[in-house]
């Protein structure tokens, strides 16, 4: 539908260019006739369009930690004491989470995507003592010797050993879950 792609474009715009949020925000004056909407109405259409659903999770203004499970129901960062809510009742800080099994849903529902997936056990070709790729590292070459073992139960199989098994990395940018803090820093 073509009101959908007046959405889906300024949002591949900003995504693919890591455009800033101000400068997003001035093309609708830049571009009158383009009825670009509000960052935050293209997110939710996209939200919509795409099946994710972000999961919104109140965190310290600071980044000391995620106001979840023992500090779910904390008024004040249990580290560096900063207030939770602003003045009018809003959380300070949100984290923004798109869980990931719906995603590797959708990567594996493209044909393209999924075969892209298999790059790892169909394409790559290790050459011992030469990394060109995280599936040279020493941990990932350990694995694949490695049996499976889940609540301290040995399984049948190893590591990556189907061609299908998804190797999953963590980036933070810039928020820091495991960032332990000291009182003297604050």
């Amino acid at each position: 539908m073509e009101s959908d792609l007046e959405i889906l474009r300024p949002f591949a715009l900003k995504v693919e260019t890591n455009m800033p949020g101000t400068t997003f925000a001035k093309l609708p004056y830049a571009f009158p006739r383009s009825h670009i909407g509000s960052w935050k109405t293209i997110q939710s259409r996209v939200a919509q369009l795409s099946g994710f659903e972000p999961q919104l999770y109140h965190c310290c203004v600071n980044s000391c930690c995620a106001f979840t499970g023992p500090h779910a129901d904390s008024q004040v960062c249990p580290y560096c004491k900063a207030d939770r809510y602003d003045p009018n009742g809003r959380p300070r800080k949100l984290f923004v989470y798109l869980p990931v099994i719906p995603r590797l849903k959708a990567y594996l529902a493209n044909l393209d995507m999924a075969k892209k997936m298999q790059y790892r056990a169909k394409e790559h070709i290790h050459e011992p003592g030469v990394i060109k790729d995280v599936m040279d590292s020493e941990h990932y070459r350990a694995l694949l010797a490695k049996a499976v073992t889940v609540d301290g139960k040995v399984l049948n199989h190893k590591f990556f050993e189907d061609i299908r098994d998804v190797a999953l990395g963590l980036s933070t940018d810039g928020f820091a879950p495991c960032y332990s803090r000291s009182e003297e820093a604050h």
